[in-house]
């Protein structure tokens, strides 16, 4: 299995946003008014990047955020991580900032993680000239191979998105060595959970972490025993390897293909697994990934569902109800 760098920054993303601005951006991070919420955009960057020479998005977010000092207006923010060397790259943050601009008429602030190994590399500004027409756009940067000198503070954090970059680092540090990645996953999960986070915020991380540091499954299944007295200690129901991956495919495949397909992914992996008893436990994964903690007598009831196409339905109904009372209803059903 190959490390999926833009699956995992997509999902950090996508769930730590305004932690990963006050870690990475902090000057951008105070002057945004997070309280008034804010809405992601994926649909109208992809229309915004049709048609240019940049048409494949890599791990791109347009978001509609408020500032502080904004009164009733909105902005819109485009952040990129990039994770190699590009020489275009500041052409391509040039013309994304451009092509948003024209659709929505509203001011654009752009962001960039560069994610790469050189030390060297960080385009911050794109300019051209001609026939004395000046055109120069300056971008604000954030390297992550700085943070290595910062891996204690990162450690120390209270930060969820300190995780997620400490992750990216560890991966990168320890490619080719499964020994080494072992015990920085090890490392990286035991702080997950003993750093105060919500239940809901170990999931994710634990997704992060999985999609970014890849294990053959022989070892892998050497984190099992910890990871399940760190759930115990915790009064968190212990999640296998297994499950968590099942999840993550089905959500991995769901952005890339749509829902039904992410869906019959997890399910595949599941039978492969354990047939009915993996596919039970899908649909538990699924809840706790959703919506934070499963009640008992909910998990009693998925756990007495027999046959693969109820239990296919039933890990539907767990993706997309909005609400547990909504996903009981159709559980009765």
């Amino acid at each position: 299995m190959k490390t999926d760098f833009d699956g995992a920054w997509k999902r950090a993303l996508l769930k730590f946003l305004p932690h990963a601005f006050r870690l990475l951006f902090p000057d951008a991070f105070e002057r945004i008014d997070w309280s008034r919420g804010f809405v992601f955009l994926d649909k109208e960057l992809e229309r915004a990047a049709r048609d240019t020479q940049f048409p494949k998005l890599r791990v791109d977010k347009l978001v509609r955020i408020y500032l502080k000092d904004g009164g009733r207006l909105w902005i819109l923010i485009h952040i990129e991580v990039q994770s190699q060397r590009d020489p275009k790259f500041a052409l391509r943050m040039y013309v994304y900032n451009c092509r948003i601009f024209d659709l929505y008429g509203r001011p654009v602030s752009s962001f960039a993680v560069l994610a790469d190994d050189s030390a060297t590399w960080r385009p911050e500004r794109y300019e051209r000239e001609s026939l004395g027409t000046h055109i120069a756009m300056q971008f604000p940067i954030v390297k992550l191979k700085d943070f290595e000198r910062r891996i204690g503070e990162l450690e120390r954090s209270n930060n969820p998105f300190a995780l997620v970059v400490l992750a990216h680092l560890r991966t990168r540090e320890s490619n080719r060595d499964n020994e080494r990645r072992f015990y920085f996953k090890r490392e990286l999960i035991r702080l997950a959970y003993r750093s105060g986070y919500t239940k809901a915020d170990i999931w994710e991380l634990l997704m992060v972490i999985d999609w970014l540091m890849v294990l053959p499954d022989n070892v892998e299944k050497r984190l099992e025993p910890e990871l399940e007295a760190l759930e115990m200690e915790k009064e968190v129901e212990f999640i296998p390897y297994w499950g968590r991956r099942a999840l993550k495919e089905g959500l991995k495949e769901g952005l890339k293909q749509g829902l039904q397909q992410g869906v019959q992914k997890g399910l595949r992996l599941g039978r492969q697994e354990g047939a009915l008893k993996t596919a039970r436990e899908n649909v538990i994964d699924a809840l706790r990934a959703h919506f934070g903690s499963v009640p008992a007598p909910i998990k009693k009831s998925v756990k007495s569902i027999e046959g693969l196409a109820a239990l296919k339905l039933t890990l539907k109904h767990a993706v997309t109800s909005s609400s547990l009372d909504e996903f009981k209803r159709a559980l009765g059903k």
